[in-house]
């Protein structure tokens, strides 16, 4: 997942009445603006994020899953223990825990693979044993705390599958700054620095000269929750008295609470994100408007007006939209229903081994029953005529079937 990052110093806010700092991401798939929380940063655009942490899910779950799940798995559980989710490996078995968190000396999966009595047939390596025992010195990451977390995955996962995560966890939150002359509270300049911590929770924490021992809280904006196929931002308004009034946007209106700075608060700076505490998100753009608020300009004030209802209108379509496809899906079918494929070209399907999903064997191509499919009777697949998108394999079936002495 790559990070775009694009730094722009704006006007003195002695020169700019209203300031918009707005954060898009784009889904390609759907032609809509969202933040995507999820997925890894750059190297270089993580600062401070601890990198030498061994992950459950991309490190640890695919050695296990390589070489463990034929004996401890969904479908065979030797010892009553089973490696395939953390929820399972926190478990443990009939001989006790499994993993023992940051004590590998006491985790007896550790001990079984330093003594090469897992897996028996063909030992870890030495670089997949120095990951396992790393992970679980290290405090085995992924792994629930208590019972109310465990219970939490235990509803989460299928009966047989594994929940599909991501290579990483989520952030936590999104934080970008607006007046900011410094990354570590080195320069003289007084104020500037505003942090605005967007919470998944609902709004923003507003922080003044930060990071340091005089940063200051200045409140919270907003209200809206920073969840992804949204559009977030701020927007600064010069009131009087030297005054600048800080409100949250969400794709592009003003909502919630808002936050009122003085002009010492907003000093010459550029924009900026802040990366840390293993926080990752996908950025696709950063714009930066100025626009006059003048009594005077009403020309501009209608258009601003007429832009923001057409918005309001087209979001209010989509969500009308959006509320209709569950009734929909839960629909069920007549008396009297068909299926197609939806391409011509038939999906690769794969032998699974021992039923699991993430490890395929190998290729079934599409026949009949083979016992039952005679020299004389053949099943021919042959794409049907009229630029059908079906692959033709239910039309031959169904002909296969019916055909006389088949």
């Amino acid at each position: 997942m790559s990070v775009s990052r694009r730094t722009v110093t704006p006007d003195s806010p002695h020169d700019a009445h209203i300031r918009i700092a707005s954060l898009q991401v784009c889904a390609a798939a759907i032609g809509l603006l969202t933040i995507l929380l999820q997925g890894s940063p750059s190297a270089a655009a993580t600062e401070a994020s601890d990198e030498s942490q061994i992950s459950l899910q991309s490190q640890v779950l695919p050695i296990l899953k390589r070489n463990c799940l034929k004996c401890h798995g969904v479908s065979k559980k030797e010892g009553q223990l089973q490696l395939h989710s953390a929820i399972r490996i926190w478990k443990g078995g009939e001989s006790g825990l499994a993993v023992v968190a940051a004590n590998p000396s006491q985790s007896l999966l550790w001990t079984h693979v330093e003594q090469n009595k897992m897996p028996p047939e063909k030992p870890l390596n030495e670089q997949e044993k120095r990951i396992l025992h790393d992970w679980i010195a290290e405090g085995a990451e992924g792994l629930p705390k208590s019972d109310a977390e465990a219970e939490s995955m235990r509803q989460d996962e299928h009966c047989a599958f594994t929940r599909i995560h991501p290579a990483e966890p989520p952030a936590a939150r999104i934080a970008y700054g607006i007046a900011l002359h410094d990354f570590d509270n080195s320069s003289s300049t007084p104020g500037g620095n505003i942090l605005i911590d967007g919470d998944p929770a609902g709004g923003a924490t507003v922080h003044v000269n930060y990071p340091g021992p005089s940063s200051t809280h200045a409140g919270n904006i907003g209200a809206e929750s920073y969840v992804a196929g949204r559009s977030f931002g701020v927007r600064i308004t010069h009131l009087p008295e030297h005054r600048f009034r800080l409100e949250h946007l969400v794709d592009a209106l003003p909502e919630g609470r808002h936050v009122d700075l003085s002009e010492k608060d907003l000093p010459d700076g550029s924009f900026g994100f802040g990366f840390c505490c293993n926080r990752s998100f996908q950025v696709d753009d950063v714009v930066i408007e100025v626009s006059g608020s003048g009594a005077s300009d009403s020309q501009n004030g209608t258009v601003v007006q007429a832009w923001q209802a057409e918005l309001q209108r087209r979001q209010a379509e989509i969500k009308s939209i959006a509320a209709e496809i569950p009734k929909l899906q839960a629909a069920e079918p007549g008396r009297i229903a068909w299926i197609t494929d939806s391409t011509a070209a038939p999906p690769e399907v794969f032998l699974l081994d021992r039923g699991e999903y993430s490890q395929p064997k190998d290729q079934v191509e599409p026949a009949p029953i083979s016992v039952l499919n005679d020299a004389q009777n053949p099943m021919e697949i042959s794409l049907p005529a009229g630029g059908f998108q079906s692959s033709g394999r239910r039309l031959a079936w169904a002909r296969w079937v019916t055909k006389p002495d088949s």
